[in-house]
């Protein structure tokens, strides 16, 4: 049988924190030279490194803030400048749509005085051959152009006279469609007479 006096174990003191060459602080006595040799100053100055670290870090971040917010405010003012620049254009677009109708405007007067000047032209030359193919055995009455349509009223000694002067008409490089439009007999002095009435289409 084996025999252990525990009363001969010495305890260990932990107000002391001894316990012969070891203590519950990692088992490993230490005194007050060891804190003694904790480099200090390298605390203090990595502590202060992580603060200026930290301040420069806030200032580097408020200076890109403040980079951002004279861009924000920039592009605002090129924003109310371009707002102006397109309510200028909107007065602008008022004015050219005004001129451009004016423009229509005077295109379309134009080529109405245009066209009137030639169907007068064309009325001149149609009445110039008219004369030149008339017979000297019928006169008119009446002549009248218009849209594009003919009416010529007259008299004669005879319808003969009438279809020969129709005939040449017809010939001729200003009048198509040629038509007896009316016809009727007429006493002038004890004298017979033919009156009659034609229509026909201008040429294009």
């Amino acid at each position: 049988m084996i025999k252990i006096n525990l009363g001969s174990r010495k305890q260990p003191n932990y107000a002391t924190g001894e316990s012969g060459s070891k203590t519950l602080l990692g088992r490993v006595s230490l005194s007050k030279a060891d804190f003694e040799d904790i480099p200090l100053r390298k605390i203090i100055l990595a502590a202060i490194a992580c603060v200026l670290a930290n301040v420069l870090l806030e200032d580097f971040k408020q200076e890109k803030i403040n980079e951002i917010d004279e861009k924000i405010r920039a592009g605002q003012k090129k924003l109310v400048l371009i707002q102006k620049e397109v309510e200028k254009t909107k007065g602008f677009e008022k004015v050219q749509k005004q001129l451009d109708e004016d423009e229509l405007l005077i295109k379309n007067k134009i080529e109405t005085i245009q066209k009137l000047i030639s169907n007068r032209r064309r009325t001149a030359e149609m009445l110039l051959s008219l004369s030149e193919t008339i017979p000297e055995e019928v006169w008119l009455k009446g002549f009248r152009s218009q849209s594009g349509l003919v009416q010529i009223q007259g008299r004669s000694r005879d319808y003969n006279f009438v279809s020969d002067f129709m005939r040449k008409l017809g010939e001729s490089s200003y009048y198509q469609d040629l038509s007896l439009d009316a016809t009727s007999q007429l006493i002038v002095n004890g004298v017979q007479i033919a009156e009659f009435g034609l229509k026909a289409k201008v040429k294009e």
